[in-house]
């Protein structure tokens, strides 16, 4: 195996009350059925990578390292979470098994002998690309070559069919494509009878292209079909939505999967708040809350294509009945709208004493909250999931538009059809439509996500159809400091105002089904307690970029 080189601590760091001085790169990655680790030297430091096996099934992989007075620590790549050995006796990194806490939920490291270099300085290339084409199944062979660079990192592979120079949307691929591959010679299928029958092979080209693992393309999907104890899926990678399969408009991208969107964040400077005398379809935007100022990221990050659905929620989350109300639907249908009536308490923190209040307590939801729903989620996708900050969340709402709405504009429209492209989504003007399907909603209430265009990045919902809440409290009245473009402010955190749950409130954006048009705008704001929940409140997630990197 080897380290892919993304850096997640700087020099100097800190762990718990003590600062060290070696800068850690880390985010192991499995190149082969490698068992283990040698030890890599560091200044002073040791560094090693462990798998964690209970009954002989790969669970985890954590890196550790040992400082110069012998104490080690760990850093869990699938959760984020850090462990810290004190006991200057008790070896991190030796030669044979070791067991750390008793008490900790991974009881049995084991090292062995396969960690390369530590190199940022990654390559990925396809070549070699045939295409063959069986006579009885139809199916299309893809072979090509993945290399890699330095020896033993591993890259992501993506492809796009096309016939006659068009791309085909909505491909069918199977095999190696799409995921995360070791270096060497690969095959994947492309199933044209699903896709154009009778295709001439002489018409087909593929382009097959190869990622960094530290650089992904623009979309990634998790699997959520999990239950306890099984092993994490892969997630899955495509550059466009022409790449996935049924396309956009699939149920698969709604309920099985859980899509998300790259938003290339990082170094952006723009523009969060309303400028004064903004109106959104002539309701002023005015008060405490509202002023402008200037954010800048310092990552890219990934941020849900949907609102996330009643139908992700039951595949992953197994110790959890379906808490949504508006789930009165013909068939099956329910399970792609979105979830509502769950607090931020029930969903993400629990307790009363300020347990896991962001950012006191950073984004921790481990520990004794493991079996919170999105403790689960992080555990079914081996990914960071949480909630956007308001800056994220507005920062993908906009799009690169500086409007009250991201469709350009201070208005939307406010009638007719619901299926008729209308931009402002599902908002109480337009939710009694007769034209509506009843097997869509019923007397109201929530609809399938994605019924409505989506903003100019590809989002859909984030006007309308539910509020998302965001990790930012919320404080009335509360006004927020002003700058300029040359003093942004760096990953805003937003208020600090309270660190109890109990009194908390969330800020939620984007408006509901029940609520005005003006709700939708992007930069329109209020609060919902951490302990309330309705059925016109949900949730978008986000992840880091790469996925499995700390937040």
């Amino acid at each position: 195996m080897a380290f892919d080189g993304q850096q997640v601590v700087s020099t100097p760091y800190t762990l718990g009350s003590k600062t060290y001085g070696t800068t850690m790169a880390l985010f192991a990655r499995r190149s082969s059925a490698d068992a283990g680790a040698t030890l890599v030297k560091m200044g002073t430091m040791s560094i090693a990578w462990f798998r964690i096996s209970e009954g002989g099934v790969v669970k985890r992989d954590f890196i550790a390292w040992k400082k110069p007075d012998g104490t080690g620590c760990m850093f869990d790549q699938a959760n984020g979470a850090f462990y810290e050995n004190k006991n200057a006796n008790y070896p991190f990194i030796c030669g044979e098994d070791v067991s750390i806490d008793p008490t900790a939920p991974y009881l049995t490291y084991s090292t062995g002998s396969a960690v390369q270099t530590l190199e940022d300085d990654l390559s990925a290339t396809i070549s070699g690309v045939t295409l063959d084409q069986s006579a009885t199944s139809h199916r299309v062979a893809v072979n090509y070559t993945l290399g890699t660079a330095p020896a033993g990192t591993r890259a992501i592979v993506t492809a796009q069919v096309r016939v006659n120079g068009e791309p085909v949307n909505g491909q069918h691929l199977v095999g190696d494509v799409n995921v995360e591959l070791d270096a060497g010679t690969h095959t994947f299928y492309w199933l044209p009878d699903q896709d154009v029958p009778g295709v001439d092979l002489k018409s087909v080209t593929v382009d097959v292209a190869a990622w960094k693992t530290n650089a992904p393309p623009a979309y990634i999907a998790f699997d959520m079909r999990w239950q306890a104890g099984d092993l994490v899926h892969p997630p899955r990678f495509y550059n466009s939505t022409n790449e996935l399969a049924g396309t956009i408009d699939s149920d698969l991208w709604r309920t099985d999967y859980l899509l998300m969107r790259r938003i290339n964040a990082n170094g952006a400077l723009f523009r969060m708040g309303a400028p004064v005398g903004t109106k959104l379809n002539g309701t002023a935007l005015t008060g405490p809350g509202y002023e402008t100022r200037y954010v800048t990221f310092t990552n890219d990050y990934y941020i849900g294509v949907f609102e996330l659905t009643q139908g992700q929620f039951v595949n992953c989350v197994t110790n959890f009945a379906n808490p949504s109300k508006c789930h009165v639907r013909v068939g099956d249908t329910w399970r792609t709208c979105p979830l509502e009536s769950i607090s931020v308490a029930s969903f993400r923190i629990g307790g009363s004493g300020g347990n896991n209040v962001w950012p006191f307590y950073g984004r921790d939801v481990g520990g004794t909250l493991k079996y919170k729903p999105l403790a689960m989620m992080r555990e079914c996708t081996g990914a960071m999931l949480d909630l956007p900050t308001e800056a994220q969340w507005e920062f993908a709402c906009r799009a690169g538009t500086g409007s009250g709405y991201y469709n350009g504009t201070d208005s939307f429209a406010t009638s007719g059809s619901r299926n008729n492209g209308n931009p402002s989504g599902n908002l109480v003007s337009n939710w009694t439509d007769s034209n509506l399907p009843t097997a869509t909603v019923d007397q109201g209430g929530t609809a399938r996500v994605g019924s409505f265009a989506p903003n100019p990045w590809g989002l859909y919902d984030l006007s309308g159809n539910v509020w998302e809440f965001c990790l930012d409290q919320y404080v009335s009245g509360e006004a927020f400091e002003q700058n300029t473009p040359e003093t942004p402010f760096v990953e805003p955190e937003g208020s600090r105002a309270v660190t109890e749950m109990s009194k908390i409130n969330y800020v939620r954006r984007g408006g509901g089904w029940g609520a005005a048009a003006y709700s939708g705008g992007s930069a329109t704001r209020n609060g919902l307690g951490a302990s309330s929940a309705n059925n016109g409140v949900g949730y978008r997630l986000v992840c880091p970029v790469p996925y499995g990197k700390k937040w």
